[in-house]
């Protein structure tokens, strides 16, 4: 059989694009260390994915929302600081916490 090509995209969903790429290699027969071997991470990793997956279904490839604590800033306060963020990468922690200070 062919090998299999899939592109890996970096993208603040390749967590996600991985674990499904490594979700369709495993239904196509591939093995564990095949597969870790194509995509460049350790065997444990993708075993998990698969098993996670075969467990669970397609719902596994994401994670679970997490219950641990609620954020301290409100939802208001993180737009405006990716606002401040945006306007200003380089921007100091100490410039950001005195502009939200300044605008209230």
């Amino acid at each position: 059989m062919a090998p299999l090509y899939f592109e890996i995209y970096d993208s603040h969903n390749a967590r996600y694009e991985n674990n499904y790429d490594i979700t369709v290699l495993a239904d196509a027969g591939w093995g564990y260390r095949k597969i870790a071997k194509h995509m460049g991470m350790p065997v444990s990793t993708v075993q998990g994915v698969v098993k996670c997956y075969q467990a669970q279904g397609s719902t596994s490839i994401h994670d679970a929302d997490n219950p641990g604590h609620p954020t301290k800033i409100s939802h208001l306060i993180q737009q405006q600081i990716e606002i401040l963020v945006q306007k200003d990468p380089q921007a100091s922690l100490s410039e950001i916490t005195e502009e939200l200070h300044v605008t209230g």
